[in-house]
């Protein structure tokens, strides 16, 4: 009952909120309603995780953490890791209960010395039933998931290689098996982990393509597609090769954050004199670990 009644004080608060502030902010009249909407939403949502965070986490401290905190749990109930607005809404079921608790004066019980006042009380309530009815109306921050990072399985980078250089041998045949989990697929991210003897194994097959790749001379030529001239300096040449190759590799446009590390390490082996096919050589193979 308390959340429901709860409920209609809030929106009729927020409506008289939102029609104050939009006469006394100088927003022009013309701005659409809807536009003062989403400006006014998008600062009440901080408001509110700082109005949680000040009223209701003070109150637990004070009165609930030492029977339900880090030292001691009561009834099993823990109380001191609710202390953002994050953590009231994973845990919105147990503040349900401390409501029911507070308002009927059952906790803190009767022989705790400090007792909250009645403004304290109903402060308590009030913020734990705003966690409650937001929860309870879908209205709490979407948060993502967790990411796996993810590499290519023992196949995936055969394939991969065979259709970025063109070369006729696998150079993943050396490489460990790769983990099924428990669904018995092995392009799992989770079951797909990243050891040292594999990274060795990376870097040894990267040569390998790279030494075939020059090894023949037309596919040597097809991968190194440009060579500097008159109109095209080493240094631009060797840009148009690895852009186009590394955009191949990345599977998205590459951005000069992505290039610049291959293009150092091209101009390192410039500056040692290497000619500029064999100054492509550390930048290629880099592209394949």
């Amino acid at each position: 009952m308390i959340c429901k009644n709860y409920s209609k004080y809030r929106r009729r608060q927020e409506v008289s909120l939102l029609i104050h502030w939009r006469q006394n902010c100088r927003i022009p009249s013309k701005v659409p309603l809807f536009t003062s909407i989403f400006i006014f939403l998008s600062c009440v949502a901080p408001a509110f995780a700082d109005r949680f965070a000040d009223q209701a986490h003070p109150i637990f401290k004070k009165h609930c953490i030492s029977c339900h905190g880090p030292d001691k749990q009561k009834g099993g109930i823990t109380l001191h890791e609710i202390d953002s607005i994050d953590n009231a809404f994973k845990n919105f079921q147990l503040l349900e209960n401390i409501i029911d608790q507070v308002e009927h004066e059952e906790m803190p019980p009767d022989d705790e010395d400090i007792q909250p006042t009645d403004t304290e009380r109903e402060t308590l309530i009030k913020a734990l039933s705003e966690v409650v009815e937001r929860v309870r109306s879908g209205n709490v921050p979407q948060r993502a998931g967790r990411t796996t990072l993810r590499r290519l399985n023992r196949n995936e980078y055969h394939y991969t290689v065979r259709d970025l250089f063109g070369v006729n041998f696998n150079p993943s045949k050396d490489f460990p098996a790769d983990g099924a989990g428990g669904e018995g697929f092995d392009n799992m991210a989770d079951a797909l982990f990243s050891t040292p003897t594999l990274l060795e194994k990376y870097l040894s097959a990267a040569k390998k393509v790279i030494d075939s790749v020059y090894a023949d001379p037309a596919l040597k030529k097809k991968v190194i597609f440009k060579l500097p001239d008159t109109e095209n300096d080493p240094k631009s040449a060797a840009r148009q090769v690895l852009t186009y190759h590394a955009t191949l590799a990345y599977r998205r446009r590459l951005s000069e954050e992505d290039l610049d590390p291959l293009l150092k390490a091209f101009a390192r082996a410039q500056q040692d004199d290497k000619d500029f096919e064999q100054s492509l050589r550390a930048p290629l193979t880099a592209l394949l670990v």
